[in-house]
Order: C-alpha cells, then structure tokens, then sequence
C-alpha cells in the first residue's frame, strides 16, 4: 500500500517534471529510491547494472563497490554474469586464436540458418524492422511495377544464397532481381558483386544506380519493363 506522504511531484525532488513520485524498495538490494507512481518498480540502477562490466574483482574496484552491491556479494556470493565482457589477460580467450576447423564448422552452422526461413525472419525482425525503410525511389519502382509482377522485398523479408544477400525487387516466376544503388552507399564494385552472387544461384540481376534513375527515369522504367519479362 502506497502512503500519502510517501508520494511527491518531481520538482519538489529536483526533476523537471511535474509527475508523482513514490518511494519504493529495490528487491534486490532493497535500497530505497524515488520511482515514478506510473511506472512498475524495478530493480535499482546499480542492481540492473550489477558488476559484470566492472572485469575482474580486485581490490581497487572492490573499494569502489557501493554498500548494497558489497553486501549482495557477501549474502550470495558473485554472479554467474560477474566475469562477462571481460577484456584483455582476464579474457580465456585472451592470446588464443580460433583454428581453420572451427571457423569453417560456425560457418557450416551459419550457412544452415540461413537456410531457414523461420531464422531469416527472426533475423531481420531484430536487425532491420523498422530500421530499413523503402526509400522515395523504391516506392516509385515499385508502384511503376506493380502490375508487372515485380514485388518489393528489400525490407528482409526474402534471401538468397550465403553469405545471404537482400534483394529490393524481385520477379519470382521469372528469377529476375533489381538493385536500387544508391551513389553514396554503393561502389562501382558492389555492382558486379552482387550480379555475380545471384547468377550463382539462378537469379539474373539489373542495378539500377540512382544518378542514371534521376537523369531519365521513363527510360529506366522501361528498361526494368523490358528486362523482368
């Protein structure tokens, strides 16, 4: 139960808000804190953050613990997290080098991921949605095309081969594939990679850089037109 003379707006506390705070207690080192009334309690900054970005636990960074943390490790003993990210000589891997064979057996396992339109998937939902979205000339394209079979998928939601590559069009009763270059981020070179990665697995490519798209865009819609069919 929250007592009334527990609660208090945030400039009364130094906040520049005018939201209810309540005093709660961490329930993991059951220091007490201002939390907004809105808001579900949670465990402290410094429990949320426990010591595993501090490395090793010497006597130095011991000294530098706070009270609660200090009292944490005399109760339950350290974290299993305690020893994650650790860098330089406290690293197990520190000075060791992976051999031929275990690169080549994660990147057997990598390769059959890939395979997986499930992991595809989930892939893309943690690293592209909502951060890649179709771009002004992507729309155009795809709205000059939409009755010519050709769909948009440049947001990861179709792959091919391995090291998997991301198409922006495709026609899939064709195996046709058009890239939509953008000057700043694509080099000359991308080019003839990215045809060459899809040939290998039965797929003709077209790039289409945006300086040529902007020059004469009717010609280039008719070139795409002419080549998807």
């Amino acid at each position: 139960m929250i007592m009334e003379k527990l609660i208090k707006i945030g400039r009364e506390l130094g906040i520049k808000d005018d939201h209810k705070y309540v005093m709660v207690r961490c329930p993991e080192c059951h220091n007490e804190r201002w939390v907004r009334i809105d808001k579900q309690p949670m465990k402290c900054y410094r429990c949320s953050r426990p010591t595993s970005l501090l490395g090793a636990l010497t006597d130095e960074r011991r000294s530098k613990l706070s009270t609660a943390i200090k009292r944490r490790i005399e109760l339950f003993g350290l974290p299993k997290e305690f020893y994650r990210n650790l860098s330089g000589s406290n690293n197990p891997m520190f000075g060791k080098q992976q051999t031929i064979a275990s690169i080549e057996k994660n990147r057997q396992s990598n390769k059959r991921n890939w395979e997986s339109p499930e992991y595809q998937d989930k892939w893309a939902k943690a690293n592209l949605y909502p951060h890649v979205k179709q771009n002004k000339p992507e729309h155009e394209i795809e709205d000059y095309l939409k009755y010519s079979g050709v769909e948009f998928v440049g947001d990861g939601r179709f792959w091919i081969g391995y090291p998997p590559r991301n198409p922006d069009f495709i026609h899939r009763k064709n195996r046709k594939i058009v890239e939509f270059f953008g000057n700043y981020w694509h080099k000359p070179k991308d080019e003839l990679d990215r045809v060459n990665h899809y040939k290998k697995y039965g797929w003709d490519c077209l790039v289409i850089w945006e300086s040529i798209y902007n020059n004469d865009k009717e010609l280039i819609i008719a070139r795409i037109k002419e080549f998807v069919q």
